[in-house]
This record gives structure tokens, C-alpha cells and sequence, in this order.
């Protein structure tokens, strides 16, 4: 059971986000996903080339 405060802030939250426009919402989201979606396959990558290096195993990516 959820108390009437959360779901007021919920209403309060969508309907700022319906007010401010959903484009910019959605487009500032997907923007940072994408940026962080890359990062963290560099990330990933490079953590993963450095791990083969040092270890000697010959693993092709």
C-alpha cells in the first residue's frame, strides 16, 4: 500500500513533465542513454583489452 503522499507527488511530477513538453524530456533521456550506453561499452572494451593484455590470453574481441 502506497500512502496518498507518493501518489500525489507522482501525479504532481507527471504533470509537470506533461506541462514542460514530452519532447524535451524524452530527447534529454535518450541523449544521456546513448552517451552512457557508449561510455560504458568503451569502458567495457577497454577494461576487457586491458584484462587480455595483462593476463597473456589471446581472446579475440
Amino acid at each position: 500500500m502506497r500512502d496518498s503522499y507518493s501518489i500525489l507527488i507522482e501525479r504532481k511530477s507527471i504533470k509537470l513533465s506533461r506541462e514542460s513538453g514530452i519532447n524535451f524530456f524524452d530527447n534529454r533521456f535518450t541523449n544521456h542513454g546513448i552517451f552512457f550506453a557508449v561510455g560504458v561499452l568503451l569502458r567495457t572494451v577497454g577494461a576487457w583489452r586491458f584484462l587480455v593484455r595483462h593476463l597473456g590470453a589471446t581472446v579475440d574481441i
